[in-house]
């Protein structure tokens, strides 16, 4: 599945979502932080996951994810993420648009 990873992160009220830098939220820095999160996992994931963490990083707006890969970042997302962020990333991994306009 391609994933567009300049789609901003929103507040509830559909204002983009800032970071302590003053810079709008991407979905490319939440998928990067998600597959670099230290998870207490096996070395053969953790080694899965730093792979990705470079397809991410190396990739500039879009992102071609195969299912293992966006089941591993569902999986990571469910337990580090808020509500709010969670719901959008959700949506958009699973192909719809971000639910908040």
């Amino acid at each position: 599945m391609k994933i567009n990873l300049q789609q901003p992160i929103k507040q509830i009220n559909g204002k983009t979502l800032i970071d302590e830098q003053n810079k709008e939220v991407l979905l490319k820095s939440i998928l990067l932080t998600l597959a670099i999160l230290e998870k207490e996992d096996e070395v053969e994931k953790k080694l899965l996951d730093f792979d990705l963490a470079i397809k991410i990083q190396n990739s500039n707006s879009t992102l071609e994810l195969k299912n293992e890969e966006l089941v591993r970042i569902q999986q990571k997302a469910k337990g580090f993420l808020s509500t709010l962020v969670l719901g959008q990333v959700n949506a958009i991994l699973e192909g719809h648009e971000n639910p908040i306009k």
